[in-house]
């Protein structure tokens, strides 16, 4: 036998799934999972944002620096020693990192692995006195839970 369901059910039911936290709970389950059998990482962890297109745009897209204003998303996203994620947000991809950086840590609260956190690790696009200021009031307040990588 051979199903098919058309492009607009799937979105629908996509779109449902959102609404209900079907993702939400999968995400957290999976990131259980691993840290019970595998064990997280913390001891090191780094946060980037990579740009994404979206040729169709949508809701928050933005003209993307990089790609000649073409439509498109970027992530910010923290990632354990080992490059699982802990911490994700996601906006138009003109948006700065520093905007992004608030959002992606209140992400590792809501996952509650931000005290254990040993170090942090960010680019130099990130090394701006207010940004210190934001990550002191994390609580990462020394140099050596702070390395601002070139």
């Amino acid at each position: 036998m051979n199903y098919t369901v058309s492009d607009t059910t799937l979105r629908a039911r996509r779109d449902e799934w959102i609404k209900a936290g079907v993702f939400t709970k999968l995400e957290a389950e999976t990131r259980a999972g691993y840290d019970r059998i595998i064990g997280l990482d913390l001891s090191f962890v780094a946060i980037d944002g990579p740009i994404h297109k979206a040729p169709c745009g949508g809701d928050g897209t933005g003209k993307s620096p990089v790609d000649r204003g073409k439509l498109g998303h970027k992530w910010s996203v923290a990632v354990d020693a080992n490059g699982i994620p802990i911490g994700v947000t996601l906006d138009g991809a003109n948006r700065n990192d520093l905007k992004l950086l608030e959002p992606t840590l209140d992400s590792i609260i809501t996952n509650g692995l931000l005290a254990d956190i040993e170090l942090l690790t960010l680019d130099r696009g990130y090394d701006y006195p207010v940004v210190r200021q934001r990550l002191a009031a994390y609580g990462f307040v020394n140099l050596t839970e702070l390395v601002l990588c070139p």
